[in-house]
């Protein structure tokens, strides 16, 4: 069984624990956050690296981040505010020698990013505010490297130092980051919080950090994807636009005290494909109203790497190709197909499938419509990939 991520840390990430959120994600749409950056839509350097500060250069069709001061292999940036507007294309330089761009944002505002975000060349791009972050619905990313966005207060480096957004210094390091620290101080911002409405693409890792997760579009990473908050992680389709989180190895899913997913306003999209292994995380029940495609296991746990419960009110579907764990489940006719083995808690059936057409062909499909029924096949030779049976409402 494959360990959880605990909850101080994460791939490209180091979390600490911080104070509850007053704010709850449901309380708040990515609209309404875009709205609060739409006022300082801009890109302004701050005076925190003293004589190398990062400097933007509007070539017309293209805003770049030049400057910076670099220590080794990093190269740091620093603003003030720092905003994409729809239309525009923001590149940060990618100087020889440089593995890693390493950008926070001091000022008191969230950063909106409703435009092109991109590195030219192939370093990896950490985008740090501890005030929030919004990607609006033109968001995208040129990234052949990996992304962190996160609101997180500092980065950490293999050598214990940091790179702070909350207490800024311009003594900085050339040592390997290691992740993203977030604050323990009770007065945090109740806002940072991380929301998606765009398509985000990256060639390696991509990392969602926040202290909230409310997430909406596309999310694709050529390896590993990391969707994790440290208390609820929202995700939602709309009825224009499918979901998907899509990773070429693993996908990990981690809300510390809820995850609140559903997903099945468009049916013909698998909105969770996972190339490798497929987790989700939470001490809360799993809400997993979607349908989920592994490349791996598919495993549902708590913090400590025990098996979590999940609970659905409409229509589950897992497919993995190799094993399945997962604690209790409390729901709606549920439907699990393993290459592997599945490992189930107690199962309480509530009802059948409330999207599935019963049509008294005794098919799956049929059986999850008409009764509560639990399909659980295990060491099966072919899987369907977790697309929708047929007969759908």
């Amino acid at each position: 069984m494959a360990s959880p991520i605990p909850s101080q840390w994460l791939p490209c990430a180091l979390l600490t624990l911080i104070s509850p959120l007053v704010t709850a994600a449901s309380a708040v749409s990515p609209d309404s956050l875009a709205g609060q950056a739409v006022q300082v839509a801009q890109i302004l350097p701050d005076e925190t690296l003293g004589e190398q500060p990062s400097t933007v250069v509007n070539t017309g069709d293209q805003i770049r981040i030049e400057g910076g001061t670099s220590q080794g292999g990093n190269l740091f940036h620093s603003f003030t505010d720092f905003n994409v507007n729809g239309g525009e294309q923001v590149y940060f330089a990618n100087p020889d020698a440089i593995e890693t761009i390493l950008s926070r944002v001091t000022g008191n505002n969230l950063s909106l990013i409703d435009g092109l975000l991109g590195v030219d060349g192939t370093a990896n791009l950490f985008l740090l505010n501890p005030n929030g972050i919004a990607f609006g619905p033109n968001a995208q990313l040129d990234i052949r490297g990996s992304f962190t966005a996160s609101t997180a207060e500092a980065i950490v480096f293999a050598d214990n130092s940091t790179f702070s957004a909350v207490t800024p210094s311009s003594l900085l390091t050339m040592s390997v980051p290691l992740g993203v620290q977030f604050s323990e101080q009770p007065d945090i911002q109740p806002r940072a919080m991380i929301t998606n409405q765009g398509r985000l693409k990256t060639g390696q890792d991509l990392t969602l950090a926040g202290q909230t997760l409310l997430l909406e579009g596309q999310l694709i990473a050529g390896d590993h994807l990391t969707l994790q908050a440290q208390e609820t992680l929202t995700i939602r389709d709309t009825p224009e636009d499918a979901f998907l989180a899509q990773s070429g190895q693993d996908l990990t899913i981690q809300g510390n005290r809820v995850i609140d997913i559903l997903t099945l306003q468009h049916l013909e999209q698998l909105p969770f494909i996972s190339g490798e292994n497929l987790v989700l995380i939470s001490d809360g029940d799993i809400s997993a109203d979607a349908h989920f495609s592994s490349g791996g296991h598919v495993q549902f746990l708590t913090l400590n790497g025990d098996p979590g419960n999940a609970v659905s009110l409409y229509d589950p579907i897992i497919s993995a190709n190799g094993d399945v764990v997962l604690g209790d489940y409390t729901g709606v006719a549920l439907k699990i197909e393993a290459t592997g083995s599945i490992q189930a808690g107690n199962i309480r059936i509530t009802g059948p499938d409330r999207l599935l057409k019963a049509d008294g062909s005794g098919s799956d499909e049929d059986l999850l419509a008409s009764s509560q029924a639990a399909i659980l096949r295990a060491g099966v030779d072919v899987l369907n990939g977790g697309k929708p049976p047929t007969g759908m409402g």
